[in-house]
């Protein structure tokens, strides 16, 4: 299929926006490395932030990940007694993780244009963590 709108093979919208999602998965599954955040190429962030949960890459620099808990952990809630499967997490790099801490939440939030996305059971069980 073409993306030109020229070509009589031309796809809709919704199609090409799903093939730039899957193009934007497919390098954060195999480590391709690109010049710009794929935070900014991706149409779904759900489904990249997801893709960079499982695969543990940072969503904003592409760096190896660790899992910021946006529903913080501490304060009365044991980190391994509670149940993950539902929480809202966000995959960040070490400097990017550090960041938000100093910053504050909502701040990062607004300033990379960034969301979260919920824990499920395959998502626990690729980290490893308790479903």
């Amino acid at each position: 299929f073409s993306l030109s709108e020229r070509s009589p093979d031309t796809v809709d919208m919704t199609t090409a926006r799903d093939f730039i999602d899957w193009l934007v998965e497919l390098c954060v599954v195999h480590g391709i490395p690109c010049n710009d955040t794929l935070l900014n190429r991706c149409e779904d962030m759900g489904r990249y932030l997801y893709a960079c949960v499982i695969h543990r890459t940072c969503a904003i620099c592409g760096k190896r990940a660790e899992i910021h808990e946006y529903d913080r952990v501490g304060m009365g809630r044991n980190r391994k007694k509670i149940y993950h499967e539902g929480q809202r997490v966000q995959p960040l790099c070490r400097v990017h993780h550090q960041e938000v801490d100093q910053i504050g939440q909502k701040s990062f939030d607004e300033k990379y244009h960034i969301s979260w996305v919920k824990l499920d059971a395959e998502a626990c069980r690729a980290l490893r963590w308790r479903k």
